[in-house]
């Protein structure tokens, strides 16, 4: 019979890592970064920008009749998400899961979903107004998912069974395990009648690291704590000035939800 106590050991690493700060350590144990698509006209010239975005890749317009538009514009419309650039599930295990009807996908539902809880990041924000379609001082932020990986539930109940036998590599079966969701975006305005960019933005998050959650059995859970993250992170953007930095989510979690 399995044992309901949690080893010692698991939790001082789980303390350790959710109190260690390094900017190396974040960026080992977070996601890589996803290839960029053809959504982003600008991705052979984005760069990491984490002095003011946490973002794997960013691209910024220099053209001041942009930047002018923007810094005009009072109202934000968030169009319908963007699907025609998604790839193939490629984890094994969790394609078997998907084939075999274990998981259903969800494109079209998280699509929806990303777009609601950006949204919803948005309701209280000082610095754009929420519309319906785009307007005169509106600027649109469109987005597009590319990478949707279900967490495979079949493989993270093994992996909890292994935590109480081999202890710390249990922690391998990650790789096979993990979900993960990527997206790229763009904030758009119009410039005399043409669409501008102004920002192209593109990242990937993966599920956190934790003992135990009832998200390594939800296989879109971690997609909508992502979703929650970017929506804050962009919010945060608009309303502050360029020598702002938007700080990093954190890769653990102590929450089991």
């Amino acid at each position: 019979m399995m044992s309901n106590k949690v080893p010692s050991w698991s939790l001082l690493l789980i303390l350790f890592l959710a109190s260690c700060q390094s900017t190396t350590v974040q960026r080992l144990a977070k996601a890589r970064p996803a290839a960029v698509s053809p959504f982003l006209d600008q991705r052979w010239a984005m760069r990491p920008m984490r002095q003011r975005l946490p973002f794997h890749y960013v691209w910024a317009t220099t053209d001041p009749r942009v930047q002018n538009a923007v810094a005009s514009s009072t109202e934000l419309y968030i169009a319908p998400v963007d699907l025609r650039y998604l790839r193939p599930i490629r984890k094994p295990l969790v394609k078997w899961e998907v084939r075999n009807g274990l998981i259903r996908t969800r494109e079209t539902e998280m699509a929806a979903e990303l777009r609601a809880r950006i949204a919803q990041a948005f309701t209280r924000s000082p610095r754009f107004r929420l519309v319906t379609a785009p307007t005169k001082n509106s600027v649109t932020l469109a987005l597009a998912i590319t990478e949707l990986t279900p967490t495979s539930v079949k493989g993270n109940a093994v992996k909890l069974a292994a935590k109480f036998t081999v202890g710390p590599l249990s922690g391998l079966l990650s790789v096979f395990t993990k979900g993960n969701i990527a997206i790229e975006g763009k904030f758009l305005v119009s410039v005399n009648g043409k669409s501008e960019s102004y920002l192209q933005f593109s990242d990937n998050e993966k599920d956190k690291m934790t003992f135990y959650s009832v998200r390594d059995f939800q296989p879109y859970e971690h997609a909508r704590v992502a979703m929650n993250e970017w929506g804050l992170q962009l919010e945060e953007f608009t309303r502050t000035m360029g020598n702002h930095q938007v700080k990093e989510s954190s890769f653990v979690t102590l929450k089991p939800w």
